[in-house]
């Protein structure tokens, strides 16, 4: 006996154009779409959301004043929450983190539409909303970037790693400590947003196999 797939059918829109593919997954893949989905699920539960998400509400930048940025304000206690809550994502070595999710669907639909919106939520997901519009760097690295958000991590809240704690601190030094913490933000925003947003694909395969599996049950009570 075969290995029973589940077909999905999936639409992009852009500017009136539209494709519509078709893809099959594994019991395994729809495995691990489950665990994604729960853990979606407990990372939405977490107090950090029972109010405005924080954000970097205002960057500007003048000849005489410099940069300067507001950050709204939040319980540093729900961020740790949160980052705990964040590790199924963010760690590669995690069964159904989102750099592994995103790949079974990026090997499935392969419409440019959908790779372009892939290659955006990859994006969003390492260097936050900001990347897509403001560019500031120091030494040819990024403000808005996973580099920023990693060595906070491992330099900051994590493992106390020296010299990643040095380049933060020299960002600090040069941008400010306001600026670094507002991309920081920003980096885990877009991590948030870029989770949900490819949560809502892996619905489309996990609602038609719980469709499945209600009709099975529905033949295993009518065969009886």
């Amino acid at each position: 006996m075969g290995i029973r797939l589940i077909k999905a059918k999936f639409e992009a829109r852009d500017s009136g154009v539209s494709i519509v593919e078709e893809a099959f997954f594994t019991p395994d893949e729809v495995e691990l779409l489950e665990l994604y989905s729960e853990n979606y699920e407990r990372m939405i539960g977490s107090r950090i959301f029972d109010n405005s998400f924080p954000s970097l509400e205002k960057l500007s930048i003048s000849s005489v004043e410099g940069i300067s940025c507001t950050v709204s304000k939040f319980d540093h206690r729900d961020l740790y929450e949160l980052l705990h809550v964040l590790r199924p994502f963010i760690l590669l070595r995690e069964p159904a983190s989102f750099e592994k999710v995103l790949s079974i669907f990026g090997k499935r639909l392969n419409g440019e539409l959908f790779r372009t919106a892939f290659k955006q939520f990859r994006q969003l997901f390492k260097d936050g909303n900001h990347s897509f519009t403001v560019n500031l760097s120091s030494n040819g690295t990024s403000l808005f970037s996973d580099k920023l958000f990693s060595a906070w991590l491992n330099g900051i809240e994590y493992h106390g790693d020296i010299e990643k704690k040095n380049f933060i601190e020299n960002l600090e030094d040069k941008f400010g400590a306001d600026l670094v913490q507002g991309a920081i933000v920003s980096v885990l925003k877009g991590r948030v947003m870029a989770i949900g947003m490819l949560n809502n694909i892996v619905q489309v395969p996990l609602n038609i196999g719980m469709k499945t599996k209600s009709k099975e049950s529905e033949n295993l009570i009518l065969n009886k």
